[in-house]
């Protein structure tokens, strides 16, 4: 029986890398997720290849709060400035966002949201939706390899990742062969952002807004402290680092924009020199967008809220 089942296992290892080599595949077949706001990135990436002039890349936080047409308002209105962030959280996807992008498109402003002081954010759920082997096994570095198995969740979306990769060529042959692909309806042109008072239940409304108006603003710079056994902050912003030398081949600004939930404390100057030296930083006056009734959450800024951080990046980017 357990020479039987080891003999399954060593052919089912042979066709899997056997289709890596024979099965022929072009960077836009790896974008395997099919929700509307993926394929949409995906047209804009590969469907033409006109230059851009911003770009944003990063979680539900930008993608919520972002408005390009404030931000940079005649470019937007020509198709020139997108949204792509998605939900979410992961260096490691931006970076092939960021590559992809660049490798078809000249684009003038790159921009890029770091969420949190906590620099934990590396492996984003939905990457092994756009990974190859290759971008699997060429990093992180190993402090943050190791790091990872030992914290559940990142180790387990690290074997998603290189389960999907190994698997993703014949996947894609055969879903290719006897599937089409699904039309996504919507367009993201619209210039209305960010989550309205409509997106909850009014008394969940008042509820939060009330226990906001308790919270007052409050901007402080933290104190937050690596531990000795934490990879460096080098080592964890490995795919910003590698975003940053991208940029700089490509002769594209790199801004590294700092968005975190209400009341997060300003970064630790360790962490924040190191996101300097990649890139500008950019820190929103979080005094005014902390105000309790510009956010839908204590993570999303509601559509107000969005305006107001807009409005308040409009002279710091892509000057």
């Amino acid at each position: 029986m357990i020479k039987k089942a080891l003999h399954t296992v060593i052919w089912f290892v042979f066709f899997v890398l056997l289709a890596q080599v024979a099965v022929p595949l072009r960077r836009p077949d790896y974008y395997n997720m099919e929700n509307d706001k993926a394929l949409w990135v995906k047209e804009k990436i590969f469907g033409n290849h006109e230059d851009y002039d911003t770009i944003f890349l990063g979680t539900s936080h930008t993608l919520s709060a972002i408005n390009p047409w404030v931000i940079r308002s005649e470019a937007a209105k020509k198709g020139k400035v997108l949204n792509l962030a998605i939900c979410w959280g992961g260096r490691d996807l931006y970076y092939i966002f960021a590559r992809d992008l660049l490798d078809n498109h000249r684009v003038k402003n790159l921009v890029v949201e770091v969420c949190s002081l906590k620099p934990r954010h590396v492996f984003h759920p939905a990457f092994r939706f756009y990974c190859s082997t290759r971008d699997v096994f060429t990093g992180p570095p190993l402090s943050v390899q190791v790091f990872a198995l030992f914290h559940e969740k990142m180790l387990t979306t690290r074997l998603a990742d290189i389960c999907a990769a190994l698997l993703k060529p014949p996947v894609i042959y055969l879903k290719a062969k006897f599937r089409a692909l699904r039309p996504y309806n919507i367009t993201y042109d619209s210039s209305l952002l960010g989550f309205g008072p409509q997106d909850l239940p009014p008394d969940k409304a008042k509820r939060l807004e009330e226990a906001f108006r308790m919270d007052p603003a409050r901007v402080v710079r933290s104190n937050y402290k690596r531990h000795f056994y934490d990879p460096s902050y080098s080592d964890w912003f490995y795919y910003l680092r590698r975003i940053s030398r991208l940029a700089r081949l490509h002769h594209t600004h790199l801004y590294i924009l700092y968005l975190p939930g209400r009341n997060y404390p300003i970064p630790p100057k360790e962490l924040t020199d190191e996101l300097s030296r990649l890139g500008t930083l950019v820190i929103p006056d979080l005094k005014k967008i902390y105000r309790y009734d510009l956010w839908h959450d204590d993570g999303h800024l509601n559509s107000k809220g969005a305006l107001v951080l807009s409005e308040d990046l409009k002279g710091k980017i892509g000057y």
